[in-house]
């Protein structure tokens, strides 16, 4: 079943979710941008992301995969390697994690919960009951600790594995990742969100 792919914006960063969309038509894909106002800081506005992604589980059957809207896709999602799994994603190269190579694929594994930190660039979630339920607890933390949103998805994980133990995510291929250089890479990350740049037109 094809994925749907969604992002989300607040209107300051609209002008890069665009891009990102124009960049996944490129490729055969299509984007779904969603508008939301701003919450006041980064931190607040990450909510928008678990938002975004339980509105589109909910609204429709389909896998999603949420994006980041300072991103542009360079391959479709068909080549991305996806495995048969609830949740995918590429692993956070957190300083505290221990580095460990499993057939061919690189993982950071949190040293205490074992339980590898997402990169929140991209996320992939197949539709059913344990996923759904798994975004609704990231957003609510989200929501409650406006924190980093790749922890509260992490503590997430761990919250839904304990009313479904078969909760299976899975790390996606290294060419994945924004720090992969391959040519070949799934997509190419701006990072505007952490500062290193200003939105098209606007402040930031």
């Amino acid at each position: 079943m094809n994925t749907l792919i969604v992002t989300a914006a607040t209107p300051d960063y609209l002008g890069y979710a665009h891009r990102l969309a124009a960049s996944c038509e490129r490729v055969g894909e299509r984007c779904q941008v969603v508008e939301f106002p701003s919450r006041g800081s980064w931190l607040s506005n990450l909510v928008i992301k678990a938002l975004a992604v339980e509105r589109a589980l909910l609204s429709q059957d389909r896998p999603v995969a949420w994006v980041d809207a300072d991103t542009d896709l360079r391959r479709p999602l068909a080549e991305a390697g996806i495995p048969a799994c609830d949740v995918a994603y590429w692993q956070h190269p957190t300083a505290a994690a221990a580095r460990v190579y499993v057939f061919g694929w690189r993982r950071w594994v949190d040293n205490q919960a074992h339980i590898p930190t997402p990169a929140g660039t991209f996320l992939w979630f197949a539709n059913n009951l344990r996923t759904r339920t798994l975004v609704r607890i990231w957003r609510v933390l989200c929501e409650s600790y406006p924190v980093n949103d790749e922890q509260c998805l992490r503590e997430a994980i761990s919250i839904t594995r304990g009313i479904y133990p078969a909760l299976h995510t899975a790390l996606l291929p290294e060419y994945c990742g924004p720090s992969c250089n391959s040519a070949d890479r799934l997509y190419d990350n701006h990072y505007v969100g952490y500062g290193h740049g200003k939105p098209p037109g606007g402040a930031g």
